[in-house]
C-alpha cells in the first residue's frame, strides 16, 4: 500500500520527464515551471473552439436515381450513377459570440463593458446618467448666464419669462439616454417602455389615477407647511408667497404663453422619466435584482438621489423652501416608482408625472 501511494504522489516534468514530488512547483533537474501539458492543451482547444464559428453537419443529398445519400458538397453528379444532383443547401453556422476584451483606463487594464441591447449594467447606466446631469448642468449654466443677463426680473418677482426659461433645462434631461440607445442601436426596452395597444390604454388609466393621487399629495403638503406655521416656523410663509408670485405670473400671461408653457411641461415630463425611471431606476433594479427587496430599494434610492438633486439649490440659496421641495419631490418620485413597478411600463409613469403637471397647471391659472 505504502509504494502504490508513493506511486500516486509523484509527478513528471513535462520538459526533461524527471520525477518530480506532488508538492513540487520547480522541476530540480532542469529549473523550469512545472506545467500540466493535458491542462494547458485542453484550455487551448476551448479557447479556440469559442473563438472559431461552430459549422453545423453538412446535411446530405439523395440520388434521384439510386437514392444513394451524397454528402460532399463539392460532387456535382452521383459517384454511383453518374446522375446529375441537385445543389446543395447553404451550409449555416452558429452565430459567433461577442467575447469581452481590455482596456486601458488610466495605468489599469480593466474588462470591457459587456453591453446589452435590452437591459443596463451597472456602470453603463451611471454614465449615461452622469452625462445626462451634465448636460442638464451645463444647459442650465448657458441659460441663466446669457439669456438672463439681457433680461433680468425685479428681485422678489417671478415672470412668465423666467417660468419658461426655467423649463428648459427639463427637457434635455432625457435626451442623451435617448439618443444613446438609438447609437447603439438598442431596444427601447432597455427603458422600459412598452408602447402596445393595451399597454397605452392601461398605462392611461394608471396614469390619470397616479396623476390624481400626486395632486393629493401636494395638498397634502400644503398641510403640512400650515402645521409648521402652527407651532410656529413662520419662515415657512415663503413658500406660500413663492406659489402665489408664481400662480399671478400664469394668470397675466397671454393664451400662447400658457400653450408653449404646457408643451415644456409635458416634454419635461418625458424626459425626466426617461432619466430617473427609464435609466436610473432601471440600472439599480439590474444591480440590486428584480424581487420585491430589490425594487423597493431602487425605488428608494432614485427618489432619495432625485429629491436631493432637485432641491440642492434651494437648500443652499432659500432653506425653508428647500426643506419643502425635498419632500415633496421625495413623496412623488416614490409614488411614480411604485406606479412604475405595477407592470415595468415607463408610460405609466410618464402619464401619471405628465397629469400631474397638467392639474397644478391648471389649479394655478383657474383657482
Amino acid at each position: 500500500m505504502s509504494d502504490k501511494n508513493d506511486e500516486s504522489e509523484l509527478k513528471y516534468c513535462v520538459y526533461c520527464g524527471a520525477e518530480l514530488e506532488e508538492d513540487r512547483v520547480y522541476c530540480p533537474k532542469c529549473g523550469k515551471l512545472v506545467v500540466k501539458a493535458k491542462d494547458k492543451k485542453e484550455k487551448g482547444s476551448e479557447e479556440s473552439s469559442k473563438r472559431a464559428y461552430k459549422q453545423k453537419e453538412v446535411p446530405g443529398r439523395e440520388c434521384p436515381e439510386c437514392g444513394s445519400i451524397i454528402k460532399s458538397r463539392i460532387l456535382k453528379q452521383c459517384p454511383i450513377c453518374n446522375s446529375k444532383l441537385t445543389e446543395p443547401p447553404l451550409a449555416e453556422t452558429e452565430p459567433k459570440e461577442e467575447e469581452t476584451g481590455f482596456i486601458f483606463t488610466g495605468e489599469k487594464l480593466r474588462p470591457q463593458i459587456r453591453l446589452k441591447k435590452e437591459s443596463w449594467n451597472l456602470r453603463e447606466g451611471l454614465n449615461v446618467v452622469g452625462n445626462s446631469i451634465l448636460i442638464y448642468i451645463a444647459v442650465y449654466f448657458i441659460i441663466f448666464t446669457t439669456i438672463s443677463y439681457f433680461i433680468q426680473s425685479p428681485p422678489g418677482t417671478i415672470t412668465i419669462f423666467d417660468i419658461l426659461v426655467g423649463q428648459i433645462p427639463e427637457v434635455f434631461l432625457g435626451l442623451y439616454p435617448v439618443v444613446y440607445i438609438l447609437s447603439k442601436n438598442h431596444s427601447y426596452e432597455k427603458l422600459g417602455l412598452n408602447l402596445g395597444n393595451r399597454q397605452l390604454i392601461l398605462a392611461g388609466f394608471i396614469g390619470i389615477a397616479g396623476g390624481i393621487t400626486l395632486y393629493f399629495i401636494n395638498d397634502f403638503m400644503e398641510i403640512v407647511i400650515e402645521l409648521f406655521k402652527s407651532v410656529g416656523f413662520n419662515i415657512f410663509a415663503e413658500v406660500e408667497n413663492y406659489f402665489a408670485s408664481y400662480a399671478q405670473s400664469l394668470q397675466a400671461a397671454e393664451f400662447y404663453w400658457i400653450i408653449l408653457f404646457a408643451i415644456l411641461i409635458i416634454t419635461a415630463s418625458i424626459s425626466s422619466e426617461m432619466l430617473f425611471r427609464g435609466t436610473f431606476h432601471n440600472t439599480l433594479k439590474e444591480k440590486f435584482g428584480k424581487t420585491l427587496r430589490g425594487k423597493a430599494v431602487s425605488i428608494l434610492l432614485v427618489a432619495l438621489a432625485v429629491s436631493l438633486a432637485y432641491s440642492i439649490l434651494f437648500l443652499i440659496f432659500n432653506f425653508p423652501i428647500g426643506i419643502y421641495f425635498l419632500l415633496l419631490y421625495f413623496l412623488i418620485n416614490l409614488i411614480l416608482g411604485i406606479i412604475y413597478e405595477l407592470n415595468g411600463n415607463l408610460a405609466n409613469s410618464i402619464i401619471t408625472y405628465t397629469v400631474y403637471n397638467l392639474i397644478i397647471l391648471l389649479m394655478m391659472i383657474y383657482f
